[in-house]
């Protein structure tokens, strides 16, 4: 039974991230107080990925020399993505400095 012990706990883990992933609405209700995309990153996005985009864990990746296309980055904000909530709420010229 100890050899697989670890099995079993990998296997509820992934159980409930699905589950959470799945039934858990991912969008989030932050409406920006400013139209400067470094002040409403410090409000929507550092508490995850970091005061300067540094990441943190696993689950928060770093943005500091992110290379992504700002369409794919701005629809990712957007539209949310594994645990990354929505942001319906930043206007489009907000995300367009953010993704840059």
């Amino acid at each position: 039974m100890k050899r697989w012990f670890p099995f079993l706990i990998l296997i509820a883990l992934v159980i409930i991230l699905s589950i959470y992933m799945f039934l858990v609405d991912q969008k989030d209700f932050y409406i920006p107080g400013s139209s400067v995309p470094d002040i409403v990153y410090q409000e929507a996005c550092a508490r995850c990925h970091g005061k300067n985009g540094e990441g943190s864990a696993i689950l928060y990746p770093g943005l500091s020399g992110n290379r992504d296309n700002p369409a794919e980055v701005r629809n990712i904000v957007r539209n949310g993505a594994s645990f990354m909530p929505a942001f319906p709420n930043i206007p489009d010229s907000i995300l367009t400095g953010l993704a840059e």
